[in-house]
């Protein structure tokens, strides 16, 4: 339900202005704090909407100068969430069809002005709904990635096998093993790992595995490094699927004496952690439920560490260790993970009893006084966790969604828990992932798909024509679907590459028929970390170029820095690979970790997209504007191309204009369309 204290921004499109008198004063009577603006046809409707501040278009059936289809268009063409809602002094079953079937979520009858406080209710409660799902699906998104990459970086070897051979590994297993990167791995079946020794015995496990068996939990055996090395080892098996496919998550660990506590705190090893939650999930697939692991961060512990300095960062660390310690509840362990993270294992402890005792612990921490040195302080701590049971599948799958809600907590400011329930899954949100994932098939195979463009504007003189392509998808009643909608679902469900070669396809279609026309344009496409790892995409995209005629130097390709420095190896050799068709790669939300520069030393990108966050309120913000300044004329010593994405007022064009940024796009220049139709020149 709408917070009716929470005012309501309001858009008019009436044929009389006191039919917006009318319905206004039924709000107001109503309790609802209503902002107000009117607007006469769709123009000014269009330049309202620029700025999404807007909650409800309140617009009559019957305007004298646009039809509701047309408003309703316009309200899906612009960056705004607003919902619409259609009125009428005469309503029969007719106009009610045809009002929905427009794209208005409600209907107010003119002569019945009390209907406007039901439908604002409904309207604004809908509208919360919907900026949710947006929130939750982008908070959704980087939590995946970073699952991902906590994969790719953990200490543990971890690899996926499917019918014995290795498709993925990540960076500690080739360690291990002695191979340089995972191409190599990759044709290497897992049987030639282990030692001849033990080969007859793993190869029975295998012969079971193909049967369909369960996998045993461990398996103690020999193993064989590249170089010849045999050591001890223990295998440890888990069922897993890797795009789209059934497989088997294989851990390797070398079959060593367990490693001391953790020397600064006294608290348990990351090791000994990991092998109490392998434990507590033979347990949970046992059907035991009232275990949990929780994910500790101490929140802006670079801010702490720069005033007490780097010299009393152990007392500080003791001293937060001594105080979890004192709280925990019985049979509860404790580990330091990292320099200010650490786990917590507990035990008979239900979801209900796993929130309180986070909660606890959580104002415990924000309530205590640490001395430190010649200085007092607080700390605050994020907290994220996982209940334990039949549904967690490993300890990697666990902690990933244990990492999945400490981002959230973090994401939303810090000092708050964030926990996930697996057992609390609702079938009903099973049905709506299955029933996109039809629709994004239905989609690829009838190309169902929409490709908008935005111009980004040179600041330094070129007048070429640049855009960038952003995917849509049609909708079922005409609307058009953002991407945040359904590229999350097509990620988990294989779908991915595939939307990703729709994209390229059409996208050089439309370039080689402007070509024909006359007019060369280049296009900035955004390139998933999935299909820069499949090695074929470079020779697919330049037998493209060479049928279209396109030239290579006409695309360049965008991949986030997040995801470009988890997986280097495989940018460098896509960047390598389509750089001999002339093609180029631009780094976005460049600039988001401390050494984004030192991937350039690694990789070299000819753009880099300055992440939107430092350039949002640029106008006012002045630490932004000193690091959008700093970023760009870092890059222009250089030699590298800068876009400031996200422009939304002239104030932030004013800032831009005296920097060295190379490009600028945002709403507050074009927004994005499905024309090509700036005037660059």
């Amino acid at each position: 339900m709408a917070n009716q204290d929470t005012p309501i921004r309001l858009i008019l499109l009436q044929s009389h202005v006191e039919h917006g008198e009318v319905i206004s004063s039924a709000l107001r009577n109503g309790g609802f704090a209503v902002r107000l603006s009117r607007a006469n046809d769709i123009e000014e409707l269009s330049r309202q909407l620029e700025g999404n501040t807007t909650d409800i278009v309140l617009a009559a059936y019957q305007h004298p100068h646009c039809t509701l289809e047309q408003i309703a268009a316009a309200l899906r063409g612009s960056p705004s969430d607003a919902v619409l809602i259609a009125t009428h002094s005469s309503i029969d079953e007719d106009i009610h069809a045809n009002a929905y079937a427009h794209g208005a979520c409600q209907l107010i009858n003119l002569k019945k002005p009390a209907q406007a406080l039901s439908a604002t209710r409904w309207a604004m409660t809908l509208l919360a709904e919907r900026r949710d799902r947006q929130r939750l699906a982008s908070a959704l998104r980087e939590s995946e990635r970073r699952c991902d990459a906590l994969i790719d970086s953990s200490r543990d070897p971890i690899a996926y096998v499917h019918e014995g051979m290795h498709i993925r590994a990540n960076q500690a297993y080739l360690e291990m093993f002695g191979y340089d990167s995972l191409e190599v791995l990759e044709g290497i079946a897992l049987l030639d790992l282990i030692d001849d020794r033990d080969a007859d015995a793993f190869r029975s496990v295998l012969k079971k595995l193909a049967r369909g068996e369960p996998p045993p939990s461990s398996l103690a055996l020999r193993a064989t490094r590249a170089d010849g090395e045999v050591f001890d080892a223990v295998m440890e098996f888990a069922n897993a699927s890797y795009e789209g496919e059934a497989c088997q998550q294989i851990v390797f660990r070398r079959n060593e004496a367990p490693k001391l506590n953790d020397p600064v705190t006294g608290l348990l090893s990351r090791t000994q952690f990991m092998s109490l939650l392998d434990s507590a999930l033979a347990r949970g697939l046992k059907g035991a439920q009232n275990e949990a692991a929780l994910l500790l961060e101490i929140d802006n512990f670079g801010v702490v560490l720069n005033e007490i300095g780097l010299n009393h960062a152990d007392e500080l660390l003791r001293d937060l260790s001594d105080l979890l310690r004192s709280h925990l509840v019985d049979g509860a362990e404790i580990a330091r993970l990292s320099d200010h993270s650490f786990g917590l294992h507990l035990v008979n402890s239900d979801f209900a009893q796993t929130r309180e005792f986070a909660e606890l612990l959580r104002a415990k921490v924000q309530g205590h006084i640490i001395e430190v040195g010649k200085r007092s302080l607080t700390l605050t701590l994020s907290i994220g966790g996982v209940q334990i049971g039949p549904k967690s599948v490993d300890v990697a799958t666990a902690l990933g969604k244990a990492s999945q809600c400490l981002q959230i907590a973090l994401s939303e400011g810090g000092n708050r828990t964030q926990l996930f329930d697996p057992s609390a899954d609702d079938r009903q949100e099973a049905a709506r992932i299955k029933a996109w994932v039809e629709r994004i098939q239905s989609a690829l195979k009838s190309n169902e798909f929409l490709l908008y463009y935005q111009p980004i504007i040179s600041l330094q003189g070129d007048a070429s024509e640049f855009y960038e392509t952003l995917l849509r998808m049609k909708g079922t009643d005409g609307e058009v679907v953002p991407p945040l909608t359904f590229l999350p679902i097509a990620e988990d469900h294989g779908l991915i590459e595939k939307i990703d070669r729709w994209v390229l396809s059409h996208a050089i279609a439309v370039l080689a028929k402007r070509n024909e026309a006359g007019t060369r344009t280049r296009l900035l496409i955004k390139l998933t970390p999935q299909s820069m790892l499949d090695p074929s995409l470079p020779t697919w995209i330049g037998n493209l170029l060479k049928t279209s005629g396109v030239g290579g130097d006409q695309l360049v390709f965008g991949i986030p820095e997040s995801r470009v420095s988890t997986q280097l190896k495989a940018a460098q050799d896509f960047l390598r690979k389509v750089s001999t068709l002339g093609c180029a790669m631009c780094i976005e939300q460049f600039g988001t970790s401390g050494n984004s520069f030192d991937l350039l030393k690694h990789l070299d990108a000819s753009m880099l997209k300055i992440d939107r966050r430092f350039t949002e309120d640029l106008g006012r913000n002045i630490e932004n504007q000193r690091r959008v300044k700093a970023i760009a004329e870092r890059a222009h010593a250089q030699d590298k191309l800068t876009i400031a994405e996200f422009v939304q007022d002239a104030a932030s064009m004013s800032v831009l204009f005296t920097s060295t940024v190379s490009y600028v796009q945002g709403n507050f220049l074009a927004a994005a369309g499905t024309e090509m139709n700036y005037e660059f020149q």
